[in-house]
């Protein structure tokens, strides 16, 4: 009976794996992290390009690799923290005051638009939070297009 109640499930979603906030954090100063390693490594594999080095080519290019994938999954986890926001927001949106929410998620209540769910809120601010949710319907959107050229 429990694990059917949707509102008891967002609940331990928050507690369980952090607050969304700490999740966006987290996936936000990786994904900057990768993406200032992949930045350096192409200029390094780009300043050596006449060179004849082949094997530390070879070595830069399989790091730039290394952290492409990881930049990857980071854009996994912001798709799955993106849809577990979803499906939290959609059941406690009922229960919660715009005043709670607007704070519990830094939000600036100016920008606050009464006429947009949470989540469409969510979408629109500045706030890390708000980064995840849209990068992770970016790259959910590249999967399915990715899946739908594959069939």
């Amino acid at each position: 009976m429990i694990k059917n109640n949707k509102l008891y499930n967002a609940i331990v979603e928050v507690n369980t794996k952090g607050t969304f906030q700490q999740q966006a954090w987290s996936l936000c100063r990786e994904e900057k992290t990768y993406k200032k390693l992949i930045i350096e490594y192409r200029k390094q594999i780009a300043d050596i390009d006449g060179i004849n080095v082949p094997v530390l080519k070879k070595d830069l290019e399989l790091m730039l690799n290394k952290y492409e994938i990881r930049l990857d999954n980071v854009k996994n986890e912001m798709c799955y923290l993106n849809k577990r926001i979803i499906d939290s927001l959609e059941v406690i949106e009922p229960f919660v005051d715009v005043e709670v929410f607007v704070e519990l998620f830094g939000l600036d209540y100016n920008d606050y638009d009464e006429n947009e769910s949470f989540y469409n809120n969510l979408l629109t601010s500045s706030t890390r939070v708000g980064h995840v949710c849209r990068q992770g319907l970016i790259w959910n959107e590249k999967i399915l297009i990715s899946e739908m050229e594959e069939k």
